[in-house]
């Protein structure tokens, strides 16, 4: 009977253990750390679409983007994207996560995109995002609200970035979006 007893505790407290270091969600991909935390899978890509209202108005709604993303071929010249500020090249973020991990109005992220072994693709950069959207138990930053912040490229080479946009260097194959909270 010790022994049951014993075996169930054990097993009690790895459990618990692991579900304090592991928080999963239920869209979304990547990976985020945050406070020793890894939080599966809380970025969007978002895509700008051009909306004509009722009044004819022009509107750019951002969506989230479940296709592939175009990447900028590694013959495009190093400053590429200043010229495609409104093309479908460029894509928002979102993080999506629960509201008891996320309190603050907003936090700075180094992102980068790693292969299938998580080996980094390239450099890190840094993000800021802003809360835009809360509920009452979760809640939603973007990288760039009004003139704040910074849109994304993916590009098969290392490009600088600018004030307003940041490049991705992505892997040959699959990637994956890995972002850390700077504290």
């Amino acid at each position: 009977m010790k022994k049951i007893i014993a075996i169930f505790l054990f097993s009690s407290l790895l459990s618990c253990s692991m579900q304090e270091e592991y928080v999963t969600c239920e869209n979304g991909y990547g990976y985020l750390y945050k406070n020793d935390k890894e939080i599966v899978c809380p970025f969007y890509i978002q895509k700008g679409i051009a909306i004509t209202d009722s009044n004819g108005i022009k509107k750019n709604l951002w969506i989230d983007y479940e296709g592939g993303v175009t990447v900028l071929d590694s013959n495009v010249d190093e400053y590429f994207p200043l010229k495609r500020r409104n093309s479908p090249y460029t894509y928002k973020i979102k993080i999506s996560g629960l509201k008891k991990y996320f309190t603050e109005e907003q936090y700075t992220v180094n992102l980068w995109t790693a292969d299938d072994n998580f080996r980094a693709c390239g450099e890190s950069r840094e993000f800021t995002f802003y809360k835009v959207a809360e509920s009452i138990d979760s809640v939603e930053y973007v990288s760039r609200r009004n003139r704040d912040g910074q849109y994304l490229f993916f590009a098969q080479k290392e490009m600088p970035s600018y004030d307003w946009y940041h490049v991705l260097k992505v892997c040959d194959k699959r990637q994956y979006l890995i972002g850390e909270i700077k504290e």
